[in-house]
């Protein structure tokens, strides 16, 4: 076999739109631009130092070398002729790994995850590869969507997996086989609906604030005492991170209730275990912004989301329940007037601070 040097090494893989071609030296302002973003410095292991220099040297001792000894492919994305980031394949044998980072002035446009799918189709036809694996530190959101896009099965979170800025930390893990779509077989588990006066749809960065404010309100702080599912703990940004992951494993789905008409963040509505095989392991939680409570968008909020969950053109759950604490007011007359029929009450269950416990209605929706 001739040996072909880098860069004639490097297949141009193109859908039309994106182009992924060889680096060229006229990409080093753009990749110090794309590394040292704030962004690609807060889920890589770049250094913070990086500069024209250690671009240089990363086309010489990493992209070049790669090439030529097919253990690890880097190529250039490229939209009309300009720089918009990279895509990395690694490994020689049937299981490799793939990795991909964004210029800042082109994320959220599709560009990413259009060059991932041509790696894909490269990696699996050219390649004879079987599966290829995909990981990111906990958190990287974005990382998780495209990587979701492009129809990879979640798997575990991985403790001290990956070792960035000296330090070891978590890691989300995926993979996606040989003959497998690479696209989702089913939409991010979160999706908008609208209602008379409340509209729903995904929770995202700009709810960070007023999610903090329903959280620190007084009803949150007494009845989310012992509850996880509600996201209660942790920064705003991780516990958008474990929504987003859950998300992804099609574990629950996140609606953030608006009033249809500034799109301000009023609430969450929660639903849990959207995985059991039977579809009757769903639980809903709900949280209300404390500007937003006396109006009925709750009611109205969970009524949306019942319906949607028990549909069989939804997600075609046969039987939902909510549990709540009985001195809770405001949410027992929620649930019974969405039609919750209580089937039951623990007695003494629930803590809701100060070493209190109360007792726990148990309601239950059954199509």
């Amino acid at each position: 076999m001739s040996f072909i040097p880098w860069p004639l090494s490097v297949p141009v893989l193109t859908d039309g739109m994106v182009t992924l071609r060889a680096h060229h030296t006229r990409d080093i302002e753009p990749m110090v631009e794309m590394v040292t973003d704030p962004q690609t410095q807060s889920w890589t292991s770049v250094p913070p130092e990086y500069h024209q220099k250690a671009a240089e040297l990363f086309l010489t001792d990493v992209v070049t070398p790669g090439w030529e000894s097919g253990t690890n492919r880097i190529w250039v994305v490229e939209v009309d002729g300009v720089f918009v980031g990279q895509v990395d394949l690694k490994g020689e044998g049937p299981i490799k790994e793939i990795a991909y980072v964004t210029h800042p002035g082109f994320r959220n446009r599709g560009v990413t995850r259009a060059a991932v799918r041509l790696v894909l189709n490269y990696a699996f036809t050219d390649l004879n590869t079987d599966v290829v694996r995909w990981c990111a530190r906990v958190g990287n959101v974005p990382s998780l969507k495209v990587a979701y896009s492009c129809g990879f099965t979640m798997h575990e979170t991985i403790p001290r997996m990956l070792h960035e800025h000296g330090q070891a930390h978590d890691a989300w893990t995926g993979s996606i086989a040989f003959g497998e779509p690479s696209y989702p077989t089913r939409e991010w588990a979160a999706s908008r609906i609208a209602g008379d006066r409340v509209a729903l749809r995904p929770l995202t960065e700009r709810d960070f604030e007023r999610w903090d404010e329903a959280l620190n309100a007084g009803a949150a702080q007494t009845y989310l005492v012992s509850t996880t599912g509600a996201y209660a703990t942790g920064s705003a940004a991780s516990r958008f991170g474990a929504i987003a992951w859950d998300s992804a494993r099609r574990r629950s789905c996140v609606w953030a209730i608006t009033d249809g008409v500034t799109d301000d963040f009023s609430g969450l509505v929660i639903a849990h275990g959207l995985n059991d095989s039977f579809g009757g392991g769903t639980e809903l939680e709900w949280l209300l912004h404390p500007s937003a409570q006396g109006r009925g968008l709750m009611r109205e909020s969970v009524q949306l989301v019942l319906d949607q969950l028990l549909s069989p053109e939804g997600f075609n759950q046969r039987r939902v329940s909510a549990f709540v604490a009985e001195s809770n007011l405001a949410s027992n007359r929620v649930a019974q007037s969405v039609g919750g029929r209580l089937f039951g009450t623990q007695t003494a269950s629930e803590p809701i601070g100060d070493g209190v416990f109360d007792n726990l209605n148990e309601y239950e929706w059954v199509r």
